[in-house]
């Protein structure tokens, strides 16, 4: 029998087999570069189909090749074509002996197009004849992850990872599953997977934060009053130092830790009138970590005292022409700690050297609390000169607003079309013709830092960016960056949300920044909206529906109602009284937001409009009376696209398995 199939096999020329091999080549680096999260969907259809035209070019060769026939299972699956990849695969399996591998294959091709049950019974099947076979056993975390166990997943995860099996798409996995774990005791092969993960240059360290603080809590047990820290014990933990040094920071406790070894570290170097070269990394590792969260922890007394002997101390030092810069490290170090040295009263002198004249590893710290502000101030000052064409004496102002959020990156890809973007999210559902040729016009009201305006002009060729924000510490914040990225395709307004009309243009796309539920009138808006884009044009708001923030509007109301300043001293004081009634309920929703740690954030959140809850119904009504229509809605969570024209439809056609979506982008036009 195996003699008769041999004589019949078809005789391939050798010289085909290089072509092959190529090809095969080709399909395989069009499979992998399809995965990569950042491709656009057009674009991974696009690479699926090459992969199909490479592996058929081979089966036209090689009728019987088993990776070619794999590979078009594979792209077939991805591309929701299961019944064609299921007849690639029953090829492979005749042509294939039984082996773990191709069982592996069949399970992952199963696991892609959501066959959940037959993918787990071909993982087990492989375990039961192999219990140490980590592919089947990844697999197995991967269909756990699928199916949103992530407990199940993190475990699986996990148990790879101490058993030395770790890999990208381990690392992956475990990093999307992370942010829904939160750890209930402390071990020592817990943190050790943390740390690995966290030791690696491409990951994402912030989808970590609430795991690691969750197992610092358990570690020192720091949700009793009455455990007791070791300092000798903290400043040997790598754990507390990546958590600090990476930014982690998500919980009262942790950032209570944090300031409580903050305050030893002061009052030690104080008594002993030196620094130790010992702790100088963890010096310098808390000064960045509070610069980057606006130095909002609070402080006692006794560091205050401490603090205004070291401003004084440093002022003299640094007037002292026999002074060098070695004389002034330690005490800016420790001040660094607390205050941003910008806005200190020695600052003029310290500006008078260059960033590099200072020794490598206080830069850091120097960067972001001294010569950053400095920047920042200076682009203030030239945008206030050019929006306002003014020469007055408070040009030079400096806004006291908190910058939040300070981004440092954007999405970096290819230079798309925003007009071909929105035709293949919303298709003829857009009010405006396919074929036109200008850019579109684009405004961006409470631009904020920037991010988003200047991604949108970074991702798309055909539009021309206006942001517009009423705080001109957030616009020179966007313009440091502008000029930093290169990008010169936006242009800034200093203007509130409600004077826009003062610009004397209608937009093709308006996106309205603030959330509705912000509102104070959303009819009023919907109106004024109107009035700021095209006839043709597209508006774009977000709400978030059903949700309450009841702490937050009695946290608003306490502020207005005693008059408290919205200044840093406020929201540390503001700050120190919520952390010390963590257990208060009261206040718990506030304390796990992310922003709570950030003074910007904390600015928006204490003083900022009052949060009204939003439902389906009522703003379907208002919509309607607006004389707007809804081209598509896309929910946050999931980057889902609904062309549903009718918000209590699409809230009814949301799976009942799934969370019901809090927060929603919707694109509306204009009723013709």
């Amino acid at each position: 029998m195996i003699q008769s199939k041999l004589s019949t096999a078809p005789t391939i020329p050798s010289s085909d087999y290089v072509i092959i091999e190529n090809l095969l080549g080709e399909a395989h680096a069009a499979l992998l570069d399809s995965t990569v999260s950042s491709r656009t969907p057009a674009e991974k259809a696009n690479l699926l189909q090459n992969v199909k035209r490479y592996a058929e070019d081979v089966l036209a060769m090689d009728e019987q090749n088993p990776e070619a026939h794999h590979m078009l299972a594979l792209s077939h699956t991805l591309l929701g074509e299961s019944g064609r990849a299921k007849k690639h695969m029953a090829v492979v399996s005749e042509t294939s002996e039984p082996s773990h591998t191709l069982l592996l294959e069949q399970a992952h091709i199963d696991l892609a197009a959501r066959h959940y049950n037959k993918a787990e019974s071909k993982f087990l099947q492989v375990l039961a004849e192999d219990k140490h076979n980590a592919e089947a056993f990844l697999g197995i975390a991967i269909l756990h992850q699928k199916r949103k166990d992530w407990a199940g997943a993190f475990l699986r995860y996990h148990s790879l990872m101490t058993k030395g099996y770790f890999n990208p798409t381990v690392l992956t996995g475990l990093t999307a599953v992370i942010p829904h774990i939160v750890a209930d005791q402390w071990n020592q092969e817990y943190e050790t997977t943390l740390l690995t993960a966290l030791r690696c240059d491409s990951v994402d360290t912030q989808a970590y934060s609430g795991f690691a603080n969750s197992l610092l809590i358990q570690k020192y047990a720091l949700d009793h009053e009455e455990s007791k820290l070791d300092f000798v014990q903290l400043i040997e933990d790598e754990l507390l130092l990546r958590v600090i040094s990476f930014r982690l920071i998500s919980t009262p406790e942790v950032e209570n830790l944090v300031t409580l070894l903050r305050q030893t570290l002061l009052i030690q170097a104080a008594s002993e009138g030196d620094l130790p070269d010992s702790l100088q990394d963890w010096v310098l590792t808390i000064g960045e970590a509070a610069a980057h969260y606006g130095y909002c922890w609070p402080t006692n007394d006794q560091e205050d005292m401490i603090l205004s002997s070291l401003a004084s101390a440093i002022q003299t030092t640094a007037r002292d022409r026999a002074s060098t810069l070695d004389d002034l490290i330690g005490a800016l170090m420790l001040y660094g700690m607390y205050e941003e040295l910008y806005s200190s009263p020695m600052s003029f002198q310290l500006l008078k050297h260059d960033l590099e004249d200072w020794p490598a590893g206080i830069q850091p710290l120097l960067a972001e609390s001294l010569y950053e502000p400095s920047q920042l101030h200076a682009t203030e000052v030239e945008l206030r000169q050019v929006i306002h064409n003014s020469s007055q004496s408070d040009t030079y102002f400096r806004s006291v607003m908190q910058v939040y959020p300070k981004w440092s990156q954007i999405h970096s890809g290819d230079v798309g079309s925003a007009m071909q973007t929105l035709t293949a999210a919303f298709g003829d559902s857009l009010p405006w013709n396919n074929s036109r040729m200008r850019p579109l016009n684009v405004l961006i009201s409470a631009c904020g830092t920037g991010q988003g305006a200047l991604q949108q002009a970074a991702q798309y060729h055909d539009i021309n960016v206006v942001g517009a924000d009423s705080r001109m510490a957030h616009l020179a914040f966007a313009e440091y960056q502008a000029r930093n990225l290169g990008i010169d395709n936006v242009r800034w307004v200093q203007c509130s949300e409600n004077k826009l009309t003062c610009l004397n243009q209608r937009f093709d796309i308006v996106e309205w920044s603030s959330l509705l539920n912000h509102s104070e009138d959303i009819a009023d808006t919907l109106n004024y909206l109107k009035k700021l884009v095209s006839g043709i044009g597209v508006i774009k708001v977000q709400v978030e529906l059903n949700q309450e923030r009841l702490e937050e509007n009695t946290l608003k109301a306490l502020t207005s109602g005693n008059n408290l300043a919205p200044e840093l001293p406020t929201i540390r004081a503001i700050r120190r009284s919520m952390a010390e009634d963590n257990a208060d309920s009261q206040w718990q929703q506030i304390l796990q937001r992310p922003e709570f740690y950030f003074a910007g954030g904390c600015m928006e959140m204490f003083f900022g409009p009052e949060y009204k809850a939003q439902e389906a119904k009522t703003l379907d009504e208002l919509i309607s009376s607006a004389g707007l229509s809804i081209v598509g809605i896309i929910d946050w969570q999931s980057s889902t696209i609904s062309h549903l024209k009718n918000l209590v439809t699409w809230e009814a056609s949301q799976p009942l398995s799934k969370e019901m979506p809090k927060a929603i982008t919707i694109y509306l036009k204009q009723n013709q």
